[in-house]
């Protein structure tokens, strides 16, 4: 970043804990046109901080809105570490209404509904079948760990297992499509 963009970081930084509306969103609009990865995380301990719920859907809103590519490492290691699963759910919409490409976190998305709530689980079925594709072997293979993981500490009564199934056939649905490409394609 030049020492001008440090200098807005800064400034927007500063906006974006005020307590007067109109800074806050002026400076998440300035974000919208000119925002870096480096402030997400910013945004998300803004998150977890405020009690204002207007301002927490507006700070959703622009991570719904988010295009800049490269931004999706930073949002799956934000998910990871969010504890707060009402937090989490909500970080996951976003992630399917932004538009970028999350395929290369395929099974980061099957360990997230394999290991959260019935919400999470959702979420993660629609960003998994909204995924631009292709899928790798090795995603299909750490996913159905996450699986057999699953169904081994599984509960008789989880209200997630339906959700869990449709994504169980997702993967086997995908890894058929794998095992029917002809191998003598890829040696012409």
């Amino acid at each position: 970043m030049t020492k001008q963009n440090k200098l807005n970081w800064k400034e927007i930084q500063k906006s974006l804990h005020s307590k007067e509306d109109k800074i806050f969103y002026g400076a998440l609009k300035k974000l919208e046109k000119n925002g870096e990865s480096n402030c997400l995380n910013e945004l998300i301990n803004i998150i977890h901080r405020s009690s204002d719920e207007k301002r927490i859907d507006a700070l959703f809103t622009f991570l719904s809105r988010l295009k800049k590519p490269g931004s999706e490492k930073t949002m799956i290691e934000i998910a990871k570490e969010s504890k707060n699963e009402p937090i989490k759910n909500r970080l996951l919409n976003s992630f399917w209404n932004s538009g970028l490409d999350y395929t290369p976190y395929f099974s980061d998305f099957v360990d997230f509904a394999v290991n959260g709530n019935y919400i999470t689980a959702l979420e993660c079925l629609t960003i998994i079948e909204n995924l631009k594709g292709p899928l790798k072997e090795e995603q299909i293979l750490d996913a159905q760990l996450s699986l057999k993981s699953y169904l081994e500490r599984k509960k008789e009564k989880d209200e997630k297992a339906p959700l869990i199934s449709e994504i169980a056939i997702f993967i086997k649905e995908t890894n058929q499509q794998l095992s029917d490409l002809n191998p003598d394609f890829f040696d012409s």
